[in-house]
């Protein structure tokens, strides 16, 4: 009986890990996506080789779209630092 505890205990666990793990579903789009709305905007902007678009109209365009932009720019975290602080200049001292 005891047999049969320990592998329902198991069943259990790795259930509930399973479970757990399929709640998590990652909605952010494709590269592709973007790139493809990011185009769009260019294109309705007028943009060329030679003359790029305002950047505020870019995020207006891609915001209508149903994309934000980070916070905190590139790399998500403070001024894209995704929480680092760049290393300081030791030359200084």
């Amino acid at each position: 009986m005891k047999f049969f505890h320990i592998v329902f205990s198991l069943f259990l666990l790795i259930s509930t890990v399973e479970a757990a793990n399929s709640s998590k579903t990652d909605n952010r789009p494709s590269r592709q996506e973007i790139e493809t709305a990011l185009q769009e905007c260019f294109d309705s902007l007028g943009a060329t080789k030679d003359s790029h678009p305002d950047h505020k109209a870019v995020d207006e365009c891609m915001s209508a779209k149903g994309y934000e932009k980070p916070e905190g720019g590139p790399g998500g975290g403070p001024d894209g630092q995704n929480g680092r602080t760049p290393p300081s200049d030791s030359s200084n001292n």
